[in-house]
């Protein structure tokens, strides 16, 4: 990657980078009880590459076989840190996880791949263990943020049965796009905007699916639009819920 073109005249910040994997965390202290700071997290998996996506919405979540632990492909990628809760309200609670350590990730250049490292890269979560909230899908959105040689990034995306993460990169074009200097907080408050529906009669909160289908993730800053209280879910990828 780099300020240039790539081989057919595309931009690679119009490239998404989805990476799915597994977490794991080690919450408990001594004495069995769940810690609230310097919570041991890793996360391991492969990421896939959809070229030529300036509008995040034309990106599908990548399928993955049924047997097999990630999604196929040749680009690892293994990173850990630490958690730590942002505030102690249990009904509220929010967790940032720093991932900038471990192995790192693969990155084909010139035909040979390497090994790459993230200087930065936080990520915002309500929970560090997949909880089966189907009435608050809120629960199980994600975002992040970071930076690289390559330059700063946002990434969106949500937890799945099993602990998995699902989360696409989009790197920024310059450091005069506006969410930069975005916190992971006004991330997800722009994110949450567009892709949280409320249903009025009972009160749940359904996320789309995948959240990048959003304004937020486009090549090009551009406002979420917040949608209607009421709003038919589209049939297929774009209409699937949380349960995957």
């Amino acid at each position: 990657m780099g300020n240039e073109d790539d081989n057919n005249g595309n931009k690679w910040q119009d490239t998404l980078y989805i990476w799915d994997g597994i977490v794991t965390v080690d919450d408990k202290t001594a004495a069995g009880d769940k810690k609230m700071s310097d919570i041991s997290v890793s996360w391991e998996g492969t990421w896939v590459p959809v070229d030529d996506c300036p509008d995040a919405s034309k990106a599908a979540a990548p399928k993955r076989n049924a047997f097999a632990e990630y999604i196929d492909s040749d680009f690892l990628f293994s990173v850990s840190g630490t958690a730590s809760a942002l505030n102690d309200s249990e009904e509220e609670r929010l967790f940032v996880a720093k991932l900038a350590e471990g192995d790192g990730w693969d990155m084909e250049q010139s035909g040979k791949k390497e090994k790459h490292t993230d200087k930065e890269h936080e990520v915002l979560v309500k929970s560090l263990r997949w909880s089966g909230n189907m009435y608050d899908q809120t629960e199980n959105l994600i975002v992040a943020k970071g930076t690289n040689e390559f330059g700063p990034f946002v990434s969106v995306g949500w937890m799945r049965p099993g602990n998995r993460w699902t989360l696409a990169r989009r790197y920024l074009s310059n450091e005069n796009d506006p969410r930069v200097k975005w916190t992971l907080q006004e991330l997800q408050d722009a994110i949450v905007k567009e892709a949280v529906e409320l249903v009025e009669d009972s009160g749940q909160k359904k996320l789309t699916i995948p959240p990048w289908h959003n304004a937020v993730l486009h090549s090009d800053h551009q406002e979420a639009t917040k949608r209607g209280e009421k709003r038919k879910h589209e049939e297929g990828d774009d209409g699937e819920t949380t349960s995957q």
